[in-house]
């Protein structure tokens, strides 16, 4: 895939694709200054943490759904040599990719000013390889909505739909937290462990656990993504559903 490929998709995507993530990040940080004006620090690193674990994969998960239920020029898309589900399979890891380059900066700027919420305590191993892991927190989360809104947009072609399946998976999420949390076999969907439970402490003998769930949120992320990937072959469907929008 060559890099005009590469820029060319992101010019189709538009606006919405690059500039969501920045402007979420952004408007996360000049609240951030109004709570650091207000003297009120003590929530300000769950309210950092809450932007790149909570926020931003509900906005790059919507932004998906509209990607793959909706294309203003989808009956070319089908004629041309290229076939539409790679397409639109590119899209989508272009917009997760970017998501990631975004996240990863904006948490290394927090870890900078020293208000991470999650610290992993892992004895002698490297304070880089500890914080790369540690983005684990965010970045299960991120694929995991990314992955379920392609899902969603190639089954239901319907972006409000779709959204508010997102909304509703999110919403659920912050209600039924102390259930979630206190359920181990649930600890794999638990998507904003780190934001929501009190303790942020990972030490050498929590990581093993803390990580397999990380892990297994990631693997239902790549699962997602295959079905949804399977789900955009079906050609008739597709068509379908641009004439009914």
């Amino acid at each position: 895939m060559s890099l005009d490929r590469l820029r060319y998709e992101l010019k189709l995507m538009g606006g919405k694709v690059t500039l969501t993530p920045i402007v979420s990040m952004l408007s996360f940080g000049l609240l951030s200054l109004l709570l650091v004006y207000l003297r009120n620090n003590s929530v300000l690193p769950r309210f950092l943490m809450g932007g790149l674990e909570m926020i931003l994969p509900l906005a790059a998960g919507i932004i998906t759904v509209m990607l793959t239920s909706y294309d203003q020029a989808i009956e070319i898309q089908l004629t041309v040599p290229r076939l539409y589900h790679l397409t639109v399979l590119r899209r989508l890891l272009l917009l997760l990719g970017w998501c990631i380059l975004v996240e990863l900066f904006t948490s290394l700027i927090i870890a900078m000013a020293n208000l991470s919420l999650l610290h992993l305590d892992l004895g002698s191993w490297p304070l880089v390889f500890s914080f790369l892991l540690a983005q684990l927190g965010w970045i299960a989360p991120l694929a995991w909505f990314v992955c379920a809104g392609f899902c969603l947009g190639a089954l239901l072609r319907n972006w409000v739909a779709g959204t508010t399946v997102l909304s509703a998976i999110w919403l659920l999420e912050i209600l039924f937290k102390d259930y979630l949390k206190a359920t181990d076999w649930l600890h794999s969907i638990f998507f904003f462990a780190t934001t929501l439970t009190p303790i942020q402490l990972v030490t050498s003998n929590t990581f093993g656990a803390w990580l397999t769930a990380r892990w297994q949120m990631c693997a239902i992320a790549a699962a997602l993504l295959f079905i949804g990937w399977l789900l955009t072959h079906n050609t008739e469907a597709v068509l379908k559903s641009s004439s009914e929008a």
